[in-house]
């Protein structure tokens, strides 16, 4: 929230006026989601810092305790939603707090955003969870976006389904939007997994598995209106918001300890899953140039987040970790990324 508001200010709000797509996975698009309530038309007079505090404000106690009160022995208790019943557990427990703590802002169906979408008054968010079934990922949005799941034949493989049309026998519209974005934040052990009307059940877990950042959705979004846009504007700026630098150390001399051995290969790939999608998507992007006529320009507002002094992923900041959050917007590096961007966007 606070790099890409940093990023719109030094813009003077240029930035969020020609902002088309929001995508990525996990806090990230709930962050996202607060923050394109405060910047956009539906604004109920709460400032950044109001917003900033709220983002901030402790959401796993209630998870932890519902956890432990219910998840773990039993589940009695129910709560209606719309024409519907479900079963109470820690991930409505974490709804109803993220809820309190963005003063219902976010408490809307899917469909109350189709208006706004379709008229551009706001940026598209595209959600995608991972379906643990089978690995491909569940496109939400209330916008009809079948171009993301278009595939040549029937002989190829799509890993992208469309949730509005997969589930168009019961009322995809309906859908709490608080819902969507937990679903796409399901961490494992943390949430239950989502379980979706099919038989049998699709299980949903955290978009991160596949994409933490919203590349792929954001180039096959690309690739689909390619034509217009080479025509239509200046060049294309990729923001990606990274709690860390792309790594560019060299493990192949690094020397393994007695647990990493034994973990291996598992833990292998647990340690460098994030590296093998920057791997891809760099990859991706470069093969960008051979269907896109126009530019297209990443630029990386990176947290640093060091092993040495780890900022928690526990729905939770203290004082010192916001001081830090903060203090990363003045970084040499993220200073030159804004001043790029100011350049470049307010030169059109």
């Amino acid at each position: 929230m606070k790099s890409v508001a940093k990023a719109n200010n030094s813009t003077d709000g240029k930035l969020w006026e020609n902002l088309v797509l929001i995508s990525g996975a996990s806090g990230e698009m709930i962050g996202a989601s607060y923050l394109r309530e405060i910047l956009g038309p539906m604004n109920n007079s709460i400032s950044m810092e109001e917003a900033y505090d709220d983002m901030s404000k402790d959401k796993l106690n209630p998870i932890a305790a519902t956890a432990v009160l219910n998840d773990v022995f039993f589940r009695f208790k129910t709560f209606q939603y719309k024409e519907y019943a479900y079963t109470r557990d820690r991930a409505t427990s974490f709804e109803e707090k993220l809820d309190a703590d963005t003063r219902s802002c976010l408490n809307k169906t899917i469909k109350q955003y189709y208006d706004l979408e379709q008229s551009a008054e706001i940026p598209m968010l595209l959600l995608s969870p991972t379906i643990s079934n089978d690995g491909r990922k569940l496109l939400i949005s209330p916008l009809p976006i079948s171009y993301m799941g278009k595939i040549r034949s029937n002989k190829e493989t799509n890993e992208n389904i469309e949730f509005s049309q997969f589930f168009r026998n019961h009322n995809p519209g309906n859908l709490s939007f608080l819902s969507a974005l937990r679903m796409s934040a399901t961490f494992p052990y943390v949430f239950p997994s989502a379980n979706l009307p099919t038989n049998p059940e699709i299980e949903i877990l955290d978009a991160g598995i596949r994409d933490n950042y919203g590349m792929t959705s954001t180039l096959r979004y690309i690739k689909t209106f390619r034509q217009w846009l080479s025509q239509n504007t200046a060049g294309i700026i990729i923001i990606q918001v990274r709690d860390q630098q792309k790594s560019t150390e060299d493990i192949s001399s690094k020397k393994k300890s007695l647990l990493e051995s034994i973990t291996q290969p598992f833990g292998t790939f647990y340690n460098t899953i994030l590296n093998v999608q920057d791997y891809q998507l760099d990859d991706q992007i470069r093969m960008a140039d051979d269907w896109y006529d126009g530019e297209i320009e990443t630029v990386d507002l990176v947290l640093e987040r060091a092993e040495s002094s780890p900022i928690s992923l526990s729905w939770h900041l203290t004082k010192k970790e916001k001081s830090r959050i903060n203090d990363a917007l003045h970084t040499t590096y993220n200073q030159c990324q804004f001043e790029y961007l100011k350049r470049s966007i307010t030169k059109q």
